[in-house]
């Protein structure tokens, strides 16, 4: 959907871009191609959208996907994203805020390949990420517009000053991928940054049953980054039952006692929470 389609759409139904809502609509059909080129689209697939916003993307998508549920919270919207997809009937559209949304239920009795595509707003960009990474095991792939600072942080490696719990959930999902940058003059409204297109694709690395419960581990652990990370479990209320055991799977990890969290790999992290998580 190229900028004088989506103007025309805008001014049809009467929307003004809502900025706390981070609204910024992609005008750049060659941007478009390129989300629908990365998430190697067929029609086993299940795409959940995130802020579909007036359907520009989700259109192309339903056009080469299986079936695609658009997840949009602004209400103002829904009347011109429902009169752009009238024509594609595998579109699920739904007016619900993402975050509060069972990720899980929409995807259960899909079949083939589910992969979540999102032009993310920056107040959301980790919550949102962090919540399809946990509730999504069975996702094969995020296709992810987001801002490139934020991309910075989901690409983040130990020992960086970005590296932190998404880092290491997108780590323990499988490969991570800078596709392309895009300027400001691809939207509309033009934002004040440069934004970045990631894709991560499943690679199970990581085996895990708990999702949840690991994402709550690592949130404990890099609470207070500075400090040893036996300390900031200790402060999260790990008992002293549960943090015997770390010494013994530190030093068989190769990693003194003294470790801090922004220095373990993702792969370690799953090691010792496997340990600690043992009540």
């Amino acid at each position: 959907m190229n900028r004088q389609e989506t103007l025309a759409i805008l001014e049809q139904h009467g929307i003004r871009p809502i900025r706390s809502l981070g609204q910024n609509f992609l005008t750049d059909d060659r941007v478009v191609e390129r989300i629908c080129q990365c998430a190697a689209l067929a029609q086993n697939d299940l795409i959940l959208e995130i802020g579909p916003g007036i359907g520009g993307l989700t259109r192309a998508m339903a056009r080469q996907a299986g079936q695609v549920v658009a997840i949009e919270i602004d209400r103002h919207i829904i009347p011109a994203l429902r009169d752009v997809l009238a024509d594609q009937h595998n579109c699920t559209i739904l007016h619900k805020d993402a975050l509060e949304t069972d990720l899980t239920a929409l995807a259960a009795d899909w079949t083939g390949q589910v992969k979540v595509v999102a032009n993310l707003p920056y107040y959301i960009t980790t919550p949102l990420i962090t919540k399809a990474l946990v509730e999504l095991p069975q996702c094969t792939q995020l296709v992810l517009m987001i801002q490139k600072e934020a991309a910075s942080r989901v690409m983040a490696t130990p020992g960086s000053k970005q590296y932190g719990p998404m880092a290491v959930l997108a780590a323990c999902f499988g490969k991570a991928h800078r596709e392309l940058v895009v300027s400001p003059g691809s939207f509309y409204p033009q934002p004040g940054v440069d934004s970045c297109v990631i894709s991560l694709t499943r690679e199970h690395k990581a085996q895990l049953d708990q999702w949840p419960a690991f994402q709550q581990f690592l949130e404990a652990c890099f609470t207070q980054r500075r400090k040893m990370l036996t300390n900031s479990l200790r402060a999260a209320g790990y008992s002293a039952d549960r943090l015997t055991r770390l010494p013994a799977i530190l030093a068989e990890l190769g990693l003194p006692d003294g470790i801090r969290a922004e220095m373990i790999t993702a792969e370690q992290f799953v090691a010792i929470y496997q340990v600690t998580s043992n009540k």
